[in-house]
């Protein structure tokens, strides 16, 4: 199931120099930084993760490490970012953009 997030304006990143400036966060590591206002057009998202039923459809396999009587309902692990990219393309579906995952 697919869900519209509006888009809109954010802070995107963090910072740990200055606690009357957005995004503060006194454990943020450098790489956080520097804390950027973003904008977002709509865009939709899915609302589950994809399962190992799912993905075994998609790809003919199952990679899972845990697997039980509902593993097929269970979300799908042990997959790269390059597979799901490879997978998701089959079904005309990407993965979200950096921005899109932190808002």
């Amino acid at each position: 199931m697919l869900v519209l997030l509006p888009g809109g304006t954010f802070w995107m990143g963090a910072q740990n120099l200055d606690k009357r400036k957005p995004n503060y966060d006194p454990q943020a590591a450098l790489d956080e930084a520097p804390v950027n206002e973003v904008r977002l057009s709509p865009f939709f998202l899915s609302k589950y993760e994809m399962t190992q039923g799912q993905w075994e459809r998609v790809t003919g396999a199952n990679p899972s490490y845990f697997v039980g009587p509902d593993a097929l309902l269970q979300a799908v692990e042990q997959v790269s970012w390059k597979d799901c990219r490879v997978a998701l393309r089959r079904v005309e579906l990407v993965l979200p953009t950096e921005k899109q995952w932190e808002y």
